[in-house]
């Protein structure tokens, strides 16, 4: 039993670190196009496309956090507001930029 849970959130926060990386890029292409004047309609798309693999590691995150003991909650729970602080402010510089 304990071997099925630790394989599951092996699983999940791989899923997780592939779609928190995605958001990453994402949030990096909004700012290079933010600093080079970029169409807003373009960017418009990017931060669409980001808001909705957000959606899905918030999904993903709140799966692993079902599955885990205290401790590692406790991490995994920080991890996850710095890395939703920096979407927020990612959003933010877009919208400054509209």
């Amino acid at each position: 039993m304990k071997e099925e849970m630790t394989k599951k959130i092996e699983e999940l926060t791989k899923k997780l670190d592939c779609t928190k990386r995605r958001v990453n890029d994402l949030m990096m292409e909004i700012q290079h196009r933010c600093a080079e004047n970029a169409e807003i309609e373009r960017i418009e798309v990017i931060v669409a496309e980001m808001d909705r693999i957000f959606c899905l590691a918030e999904d993903l995150q709140w799966s692993c956090e079902d599955l885990l003991n205290e401790d590692d909650l406790a991490t995994k729970v920080q991890e996850w507001n710095d890395f939703h602080f920096t979407v927020m402010d990612a959003r933010a510089t877009f919208h400054g930029y509209k």
